[in-house]
């Protein structure tokens, strides 16, 4: 604010000032620590994912290996290893289009489709002792996403 003399003229500026550097240092301090830990839970999650997928891989891998190859879940066997395969590689193009902030690739699925795969590959890592039920639509249940994003859920 103008400072001024006795009879109202300007003789120099009133000012009150605050030095905010260790608040803006403080402020960047927590945004790289956000950032950090949003990167530690999305490292976690593939992490988990990747591993689900290398589980179902390795067990089915470890199945076939014990299996005459005449044996009627062989085919089944081959089938849930390759579907893995292609979810992991689903799932590193999910990585690949976050990191280059590119957009995803939906397309048309059935979720029954998707359901049955999915209870397919439970039913054979978990064994006998549990039972899966799915309740499918009696239409086909079409919907536009990205496969990998869908699978990941």
């Amino acid at each position: 604010m103008p400072l001024q003399d006795a009879t109202g003229e300007v003789i120099g500026v009133l000012g009150v000032y605050q030095d905010v550097t260790e608040r803006k240092r403080l402020e960047a301090q927590l945004r790289q620590s956000q950032k950090m830990e949003a990167i530690g839970r999305l490292a976690g999650g593939v992490a988990h994912d990747f591993n689900n997928l290398l589980t179902i891989i390795s067990g089915n891998v470890h199945l076939l290996q014990h299996l005459p190859q005449d044996d009627p879940d062989f085919p089944q066997l081959l089938d849930d290893i390759r579907d893995a395969a292609e979810r992991a590689a689903a799932l590193t193009r999910q990585l690949l289009t976050f990191s280059r902030k590119q957009p995803t690739r939906p397309q048309t699925l059935d979720l029954n489709e998707i359901v049955i795969g999915s209870a397919s590959l439970l039913k054979r890592l978990i064994g006998d002792g549990i039972e899966i039920r799915t309740q499918l639509s009696p239409a086909p249940v079409r919907v536009r996403a990205d496969r990998g994003q869908l699978d990941r859920w």
